[in-house]
């Protein structure tokens, strides 16, 4: 999964980190506060991946993946969103039994540059 498949995605949308902090005069704090449920929903994501993947629960799989395809779309991390997607797409049918440790891996990685991304938007708004 990180032999480039996704990088012409951008890793983060800008524009919708904007309308975010357009929305902060009204509710002061509120990009900080998504960063923090982005963050602690990806971790509980990322265990329950970790057990589905153990118990070889490839439906449990799906769920989670979708999950994540979802939050990460909704803040605008479109490249995380796009590879969980993709990962969402292998386990509901039941394909790439060997490489999910590898794309779990890699959205970890993404993950971390997202977050990064993120933060930086929430320094640069301050």
């Amino acid at each position: 999964m990180n032999d480039g498949l996704f990088d012409t995605e951008p890793r983060l949308d800008h524009s919708m980190v904007n309308q975010i902090i357009q929305l902060e005069p009204i509710r002061p704090g509120l990009l900080a506060h998504l960063i923090t449920v982005f963050q602690n929903n990806f971790k509980d994501l990322m265990d329950s991946l970790d057990s589905q993947l153990a118990a070889g629960k490839h439906d449990s799989l799906r769920i989670a993946f979708h999950s994540l395809k979802g939050a990460s779309a909704s803040l605008g991390a479109q490249r995380l969103s796009k590879m969980a997607g993709f990962a969402e797409s292998l386990a509901a049918n039941k394909f790439g039994d060997g490489s999910f440790e590898e794309i779990c891996a890699a959205l970890r990685a993404e993950f971390g540059h997202v977050r990064t991304a993120l933060l930086q938007a929430q320094a640069d708004q301050a």
